[in-house]
């Protein structure tokens, strides 16, 4: 189990993480001079298993792949990623390079946001790191231009004609080819110019499922007070239930290996996702963490009905922590125990 305090290594849900170069270099990267770099993201605090203490946060900019594809066919037309032939696998194999990742982006009626959420994703400075990125925009039965705009981007699109925010990412993960995927929503609100920082805290942490934290003192102004309140009760009720230690159980980023998906069963269609996927990837073994990130302020229309939203998470909670375990099992490889 971690430690509250900073230690030459980590533990993270009961796997050993050796030591962060410089007291976590992956985010260290943070590097001076770096545009949106702050030296305040240094004593950020970060979630590894139910509870750790380190150092965190970053970011970085550029740009995107095209085509479109239903959410029934599991192929589109395009340029894609190359998809390996490891299906589902177990976990990683000592050694393997992780070098593809899919960004899926859900999108509801986002026409005017996707220019400037697309071209967030810092391709170019990935390609540098060795990643080879799509970007996929999911159109949830959207009235606008939505699905033409994000072609035109470059983006593969992913169409899902039944509207719910699960039934989007259900969608967009069955058509994403990365050995590692990374979500957001198509409001402008998550960073994904974090992307090269957040990828390099995944691989040197060792982690299999990576999920951020926007409740910070930085980002109250990007939310309004109602938001922050029931954010706040539902992610305590989230760790009560669940004992996690997860500080935020509604953000929409998270940073994954693909087998995780393929090893967990998550039902929610709406808004709900965003907590069962997190509760069920650490009910399941898997190891993970939590970092802090950027909130902005959303551009567009607010999709979030706050009171049934939150009354079907409230529901969800409580049906997923007393639901009999069925596919949530992953098969690892080899354990790796600290010394004694």
């Amino acid at each position: 189990m971690a430690s509250s305090t900073r230690r030459s290594s980590l533990s993270v849900r009961g796997w050993s993480v050796d030591p962060f170069p410089a007291e976590f270099a992956a985010i260290r990267s943070l590097r001076a001079g770096h545009p949106g770099g702050s030296a305040s993201h240094a004593s950020d605090r970060v979630t590894a298993g139910p509870d750790a203490g380190l150092t965190s946060a970053a970011e970085i900019p550029s740009r995107p792949p095209g085509s479109t594809c239903a959410a029934e066919t599991p192929r589109c037309e395009g340029p894609q990623l190359p998809r390996r032939s490891h299906g589902r696998r177990s976990g990683p194999v000592p050694g393997d390079e992780l070098n593809t990742l899919s960004v899926v982006i859900p999108a509801l009626n986002e026409a005017p946001n996707l220019p400037t959420v697309v071209n967030s994703v810092p391709t170019s400075a990935l390609r540098a790191l060795g990643w080879e990125t799509e970007v996929i925009v999911v159109d949830n039965a959207s009235t606008d231009d939505t699905a033409a705009v994000a072609a035109a981007l470059g983006a593969t699109v992913v169409s899902q004609p039944e509207r719910g925010y699960g039934n989007a990412y259900h969608a967009g993960f069955r058509a994403a080819r990365g050995d590692v995927i990374a979500t957001g929503d198509a409001d402008c609100t998550y960073p994904f110019d974090s992307l090269p920082e957040l990828l390099g805290t995944l691989t040197e942490a060792d982690v299999e499922f990576m999920t951020t934290n926007r409740l910070r003192r930085e980002n109250r102004s990007a939310m309004k007070r109602s938001h922050t309140v029931a954010n706040y009760a539902l992610s305590a009720l989230s760790r009560a239930l669940f004992r996690n230690g997860l500080r935020d159980s509604q953000s929409g980023m998270w940073v994954f290996r693909r087998y995780v998906w393929d090893g967990v069963d998550v039902k929610s269609t709406g808004m709900a996702f965003s907590q069962e996927i997190k509760n069920a990837a650490t009910r399941a073994g898997y190891r993970y963490l939590e970092v802090p990130i950027e909130y902005r302020n959303r551009q567009g229309e607010v999709k979030l009905n706050a009171l049934p939203d939150g009354m079907a998470n409230l529901r969800q909670l409580f049906e997923h922590r007393f639901r009999r375990p069925g596919g949530e099992r992953p098969a690892r490889y080899e354990r790796r125990h600290t010394p004694a």
